[in-house]
């Protein structure tokens, strides 16, 4: 938890009946304001659905791309993920790469929506949702990971899938995003091997 009084706990959500949050999950008061105006939609399609994630450090994004690669047996291509700290640096192909980079590039080519913990660049074959293959482009760091200061301008949390999936969640949520109701809420995307609806939030000015 940060130690920075923007910074909300979970109680703040508390009265929702519908988007619950699990108690492990950091978010921002920015966060809650949308969370607690989507349980309003989750009740009125009579759905209860969790929110698994919030705002992390990039240690814990960390952990989430090598356990990921763990499951995936990625670390017997590149056992540097079992042990490597964020900052570690290695040669891939004579060029100087996170340690943690070629698993999660790896990670992206088996269909997990992951960003990177910094801005980073695809070193394989990847086709994204726009049909191009981003080989080369660099992405933006994962919006899970903020700042402090900058807590109550942007930031993303997931919400898990059900027993069919995505189903119910996209349907919620699209219809939410499409109507513009909550203009805080400014994309979303289903993350259906990692089976979680990523939701980007930002205050409006």
């Amino acid at each position: 938890m940060s130690s920075n009084p923007n910074w909300t706990p979970v109680l703040s959500v508390k009265n929702n009946k519908f988007l619950l949050v699990d108690d492990s999950v950091v978010v921002s008061q920015l966060m809650v304001g949308v969370i607690v105006e989507l349980d309003k939609d989750f009740e009125a399609a009579n759905h209860v659905a969790t929110i698994g994630s919030g705002i992390r450090t990039e240690s814990k994004q960390l952990t989430i791309i090598r356990n990921y690669a763990i499951a995936e047996r990625i670390h017997q291509e590149f056992p540097a993920i079992l042990t490597c700290t964020v900052d570690d640096i290695l040669q891939y192909e004579n060029e100087p790469v996170f340690a943690w980079q070629p698993s999660w590039c790896r990670l992206l080519q088996k269909g997990y929506k992951i960003d990177p913990i910094r801005p980073a660049v695809v070193l394989f074959d990847y086709i994204g949702s726009s049909g191009k293959n981003l080989r080369g482009h660099e992405l933006e760091a994962s919006k899970h990971i903020v700042p402090d200061a900058k807590v109550e301008e942007y930031c993303a949390f997931d919400v898990r899938g059900g027993a069919n999936g995505l189903e119910d969640e996209a349907k919620i949520i699209g219809s939410v995003f499409e109507s513009a109701r909550i203009p805080e809420l400014v994309a979303f995307k289903p993350e259906p091997k990692q089976n979680t609806i990523h939701c980007d939030v930002r205050r409006k000015t």
